[in-house]
C-alpha cells in the first residue's frame, strides 16, 4: 500500500470518524507548505510539505505525516521530542508548531 492509498483507505476515514470536519470549528489541512528556515539575508531555505495538520478554533494541535503503510509499524512522535526515536518527523512539523505529530 502506497502513501496516497494509506491516506485515502486509512487515515481519511480515521479523521472524519474521529469527528475531524464533522465538528464545527474542526478541520483537516492537507498537503501544507511550511515555509523554509530564515537564513540570513532575507534569504529562505526550500519550503517544505506536511501531509496532514489538525486546526481546531484556529489553533494548530497536530501534524500528520503519511508513509506507505509497509514501510514499518505504526509510530507516534511528538513534537518537541518526548522521546528517543528512530523515525524522524517531517522537517516541516517544527516549522509549523502544532501540539502533537503522529508519523502512520
Amino acid at each position: 500500500m502506497n502513501e496516497a492509498e494509506t491516506k485515502a483507505e486509512l487515515i481519511d476515514p480515521a479523521l472524519k470518524a474521529a469527528g475531524w470536519g464533522v465538528i464545527p470549528d474542526s478541520k483537516i489541512r492537507r498537503e501544507v507548505i511550511a515555509p523554509g528556515r530564515l537564513v540570513g539575508y532575507g534569504q529562505r531555505s526550500s519550503s517544505k510539505i506536511c501531509d496532514y495538520v489538525l486546526v481546531y478554533r484556529g489553533h494548530k494541535l497536530a501534524t500528520l505525516e503519511a508513509k506507505k503503510r509497509d514501510a514499518h509499524p505504526l509510530h507516534l512522535e511528538f513534537y518537541p521530542p518526548l522521546r528517543d526515536s528512530s523515525l524522524p518527523v517531517s522537517d516541516a512539523v517544527p516549522r509549523l508548531s502544532p501540539g502533537i505529530s503522529h508519523l502512520t
